[in-house]
């Protein structure tokens, strides 16, 4: 039997918490709740095969939080699933251009959720807003 897929949850919502741990209950799931805690987990070397990334994140955003993921992993960084109520076109083309291979708008639907993350642990990344 293979190990669970590991995701990392960043976001500040504890409601949040509950809903990905609910939807994520077969995977290996870490939580933090503000960027600079997610960056640590990377900087540690921490193998995620997912990460899930709020925007609005107190102290650090969620793009800073995102590029400096992406500064200490560069390509090897895992795919990174943007999930915002920040969610105009601007927004999702921002994400997309510094990465992030999904885009999941708040109020989170779940089936659009299971989707995206099924899609990218499976080997098919999710376009953004499918």
């Amino acid at each position: 039997m293979s190990a669970p897929k590991k995701i990392l949850i960043v976001d500040d919502d504890l409601n949040m918490h509950e809903f990905y741990a609910e939807l994520f209950a077969d995977f290996a799931v870490t939580f933090c709740t503000n960027g600079e805690d997610g960056v640590a987990h990377i900087e540690k070397g921490e193998i995620f095969d997912l990460i899930y990334l709020d925007l609005e994140l107190l102290g650090m955003s969620g793009f800073a939080t995102l590029d400096a993921m992406r500064s200490l992993k560069g390509d090897k960084l895992p795919p990174v699933v943007v999930s915002s109520s920040l969610s105009d076109e601007a927004t999702q083309d921002t994400a997309r251009v510094k990465g992030a291979v999904g885009f999941v708008p708040k109020p989170v639907n779940l089936q659009q959720a299971i989707s995206v993350a099924h899609k990218i642990l499976t080997g098919g990344a999710a376009p953004p807003g499918k």
